[in-house]
């Protein structure tokens, strides 16, 4: 124990830090798994209650309280009972979702270091000023140069608008499913605005006297959709109220919307699969903060394992990175399949 201590002092500061390394690669893995485990159990017990529903047959099917708080599956066409729209540029989709976005042209600070220069001094650096397009307010006041200033905020303001009431089939969806649609695409528009000092050009509108050649302060607007009526959807929900809302267990939300026309087996395989990428992602995180606190233990573990039948774990001098992958694998293996064990086991819920 003496040795450790002694070991320890040597290197205090990185061995701190590879123990924080290996206590948030821990809780990184652990809280990974368990979310994993609840949400395939939920989609299992999900994907074996859920009804799929004819859309040819959703007015007769839409009367029948059967269907009340059960999960359903339903593919049917997009609509809309009013449009979203902005009378001041004349534009209105009928769509689930509109947004504006708002930019506004300003000054922008870069700078390169002088490569000669062997200090860190301020003095040294060549700063380079630019105007372009920004949907963030650039603060001009932290700039090096007060010579060029930005507008302290925007004249009109980026928002976006969501639907009252939208459907698929004859089945209104709630405001977590609107939410869902959000692949943009830009709106393209031949009407101009009545106010003859907005100009529009490649689907811009531009608050300018120039639109080659703006001035700083100048506003560009460009607009965009998602969920265009018409369109075909899938979504598998908990019919509530006559509204497809999320299914609920466990304190996990299960909503499911993709385009297009999609089975049951299918969908679910689709979230199944988008999950899996998330855990492994976040799985691969875990592992390199625990590979990270290895190698800044590594003086204490050759101490404290020396003498132990966990020698094996000691870093081996001529293979020390094969040595260090393979026990920080081992550690993130174990610490996986030891939090999926205690799920399966109903240990933990």
């Amino acid at each position: 124990m003496r040795a450790i201590l002694e070991e320890f002092k040597k290197n205090w500061l990185t061995n701190i830090l590879g123990i924080i390394f290996f206590v948030f690669g821990f809780g990184v893995l652990n809280v990974n798994e368990a979310r994993y485990f609840k949400h395939t159990s939920v989609l299992n017990e999900a994907s074996k209650e859920i009804i799929s529903i004819n859309e040819h047959n959703e007015a007769a099917i839409y009367k029948t309280p059967n269907y009340e708080g059960k999960m359903i599956h339903l593919i049917g066409e997009l609509k809309i009972r009013e449009g979203l729209g902005d009378s001041q540029y004349n534009i209105l989709v009928q769509s689930v979702k509109l947004r504006k976005i708002v930019e506004i042209y300003q000054w922008h600070e870069d700078y390169i270091d002088n490569s000669f220069s062997t200090t860190d001094d301020d003095s040294k650096r060549n700063y380079i000023y630019y105007k372009d397009w920004s949907e963030k307010i650039i603060d001009s006041r932290s700039f090096h140069s007060m010579m060029h200033q930005n507008p302290s905020k925007k004249p009109i303001e980026s928002k976006t608008n969501i639907a009252e009431k939208a459907y698929i089939g004859n089945f209104e969806i709630g405001e977590e499913a609107k939410e869902k649609f959000n692949t943009w695409i830009d709106v393209t528009s031949d009407t101009k605005p009545d106010d003859i000092f907005i100009k529009m050009h490649s689907g811009a509108y531009y608050h300018s006297e120039d639109i080659f050649n703006p001035q700083i302060g100048d506003v560009r607007i460009k607009f965009q959709f998602a969920g265009l009526e018409g369109e075909i959807w899938t979504i598998c929900g908990q019919f509530e109220k006559g509204i497809i809302v999320p299914y609920v267990r466990k304190n996990k939300k299960i909503l499911l919307l993709s385009k297009g026309r999609l089975s049951i087996d299918d969908i679910f395989h689709q979230e199944h699969f988008s999950t899996s990428k998330e855990v492994w992602f976040t799985r691969l995180f875990g592992f390199f903060l625990i590979m990270f606190s290895i190698i800044s233990t590594e003086n204490i573990n050759r101490v404290a394992f020396s003498r132990t039948p966990f020698s094996f774990l000691i870093l081996d001098n001529n293979k020390k990175l094969r040595s260090i992958l393979k026990i920080a694998a081992l550690f993130t293996i174990t610490i996986c399949i030891f939090r999926q064990s205690l799920h399966y086991l109903h240990i933990l819920n």
